[in-house]
């Protein structure tokens, strides 16, 4: 069974600008040109080595609708 947070009660930003759910580090939030950002750590040192940087960063307004738009 998962723990389901409808009101958001269990995210926390840090001063580090780490968004953590319950305790579990998701993301950073990164702001760029008033813009805000997902960034994400790649683990994968190959792919991370062909792309370049070990981050990935999205929009954090183009990441919900993606997120939204995909049919169950």
């Amino acid at each position: 069974m998962s723990k389901v947070d409808l009101d958001g009660n269990t995210i926390t930003i840090g001063d580090d600008g780490l968004v953590r759910i319950d305790g579990v580090v998701a993301f950073r939030r990164v702001v760029r040109s008033g813009r805000v950002f997902a960034q994400f750590l790649d683990g994968d040192r190959m792919r991370s080595s062909c792309r370049g940087t070990r981050y990935i960063e999205v929009p954090i307004g183009v990441l919900v609708e993606r997120v939204q738009s995909v049919n169950p």
